[in-house]
């Protein structure tokens, strides 16, 4: 019986039953072998095309849009109970005179480092100036 093996990519067959031998530099994820170079099990396993997420902090999110919008009120919630759903409300002073599309550019910069490292997949931005 050959079983698929993805490699860096690629498709591959082993020809023949696979032993403990041939499958011991791979983990199964999701039905796929990967190989697994990774020299410590405490480090993420890195593989092409392969994204580990973590999960987006609610208070560390929260806290990186109050930093660069000093003075705003902000509320973040998680929309589907994986904290990579987000949905936030933001007031912010700094919002007066902007545009919508300006104003969602200036909360998306404040955690786009958390977007880039996969631990916010979606975000729903709500902006107002205050009152």
């Amino acid at each position: 019986m050959a079983l698929p093996v993805s490699i860096a990519g690629s498709s591959k067959r082993l020809m023949r039953s696979p032993t403990k031998l041939d499958l011991e530099p791979f983990v199964e994820i999701g039905g796929a072998y990967l190989r697994d170079e990774s020299p410590a099990l405490d480090r993420p396993l890195q593989a092409p095309g392969l994204r580990i997420r973590a999960m987006a902090d609610l208070a560390e999110v929260q806290r990186m849009i109050e930093a660069a919008l000093p003075g705003a009120a902000v509320e973040v919630v998680d929309q589907t109970g994986t904290a990579d759903h987000l949905q936030t409300t933001v007031s912010a002073p700094q919002f007066a005179g902007k545009s919508t599309i300006d104003r969602h550019r200036m909360v998306r910069a404040a955690v786009q480092e958390r977007m880039d490292d996969g631990a916010i997949h979606a975000l729903s931005i709500s902006t107002a100036t205050p009152e």
